[in-house]
């Protein structure tokens, strides 16, 4: 499967992706990678405590 291909299953562009699979998280905000883990099928339960 092409990086493109890959790409269309959570909604982002090849370029996005490369960044993904290059370790640059910082580079996608906290909304962005619980909308892309839950286009791909993985359920995601976000908890927030408060210091």
């Amino acid at each position: 499967m092409s990086q493109r291909e890959a790409a269309k299953k959570p909604g982002i562009t090849q370029p996005r992706l490369n960044e993904r699979l290059q370790g640059k998280l910082q580079t996608f905000s906290l909304v962005a990678r619980v909308k892309m883990i839950s286009k791909v099928g993985i359920p995601v339960d976000v908890h927030v405590i408060v210091a």
